[in-house]
């Protein structure tokens, strides 16, 4: 089989001229201090609300306590407690529906395998850009 367009995309094409981000309720999990700082401040640039915290576990928390506040997961794949591979899996076995996007400095072809499996809208690869991070939400939103 070819490629697949799913998770595996790890550089989303630009945004279309003209084309602009919804603004979306944007559940963070990263739990490297310095790189959750940065990319949720330029989330909220981009107009999105963001909620942070720091490991899968807490996430999981948080989406059983409050699903309805988020319709966006953007999760890192290497974090203490609970990866975001195990976190994704959980918010699937859910009725939960949102868009989900993973990012990570190294993503593995078995790590690709099962991001496809669980349905991730898209793969961003650390370090990527403002505009990258938009055209994947954009892209995914479609």
């Amino acid at each position: 089989r070819g490629t697949t367009d799913a998770p595996a995309a790890p550089c989303a094409p630009p945004p279309a001229a003209g084309a602009s981000v919804v603004p979306r309720s944007i559940l963070l999990v990263e739990d490297e201090g310095i790189v959750a700082s940065a990319v949720a401040a330029l989330l909220r640039r981009q107009g999105h609300r963001v909620h942070h915290v720091a490991d899968g576990e807490s996430a999981w928390h948080e989406i059983q306590a409050r699903p309805r506040d988020y319709d966006v997961l953007l999760v890192d794949i290497n974090m203490p407690r609970m990866n975001g591979i195990d976190f994704v899996r959980h918010v699937r076995s859910t009725a939960w529906v949102g868009l989900i996007l993973v990012m990570s400095g190294r993503v593995s072809d078995v790590e690709l395998r099962r991001l496809e499996q669980l349905r991730v809208q898209r793969v961003l690869t650390k370090p990527f850009t403002p505009d990258e991070v938009a055209a994947a939400l954009l892209a995914a939103a479609r």
